[in-house]
């Protein structure tokens, strides 16, 4: 399964949720770049940003509460950003599994089942529901 944006759509507070790689009208709503956020006591920040939309990963409403949705938005800075900021347990290269863990609530990206169309989550890091429901790797799509 991949990360991409509900119905390819190109606006604000629109869903993130895991689907079969390669669907959907252009497969450009599951491509992610990882861009540079900032370097905190020791950590990399990154903005996950979709490719088709030029929107971030973000958690609605910058909650901090266990089950909160992902959605994309407009790309921020600064502290009103922290909740599009993301570090990773493992090195941002193609092959490795990691977790996500978002800034400002500490928590890690997850899938809470394993059905196509589930909406993607912040839950406390380690508490999935397979141990597995956290882990993603990157795949390289194309060159560009």
């Amino acid at each position: 399964m991949c990360l991409q944006v509900s119905g390819a759509s190109q606006a604000n507070g629109s869903a993130v949720l895991q689907a079969p790689c390669g669907t959907g009208p252009s497969g450009y709503h599951q491509q992610l770049s990882f861009e540079f956020a900032d370097f905190h006591d020791g950590k990399y920040y990154y903005r996950h940003r979709f490719r088709h939309s030029d929107k971030c990963a973000q958690v609605v409403n910058a909650s901090q509460s266990n089950g909160a949705n992902l959605i994309q938005f407009t790309c921020g800075s600064g502290i009103s950003g922290y909740h599009q900021h993301w570090t990773s347990s493992g090195e941002q290269a193609e092959g490795v599994w990691h977790r996500h863990r978002v800034r400002h609530s500490g928590k890690c990206m997850n899938v809470p089942s394993l059905t196509s169309g589930e909406v993607v989550e912040q839950t406390t890091c380690g508490s999935g529901i397979t141990g597995y429901s956290q882990q993603w790797e990157i795949m390289r799509v194309d060159g560009t």
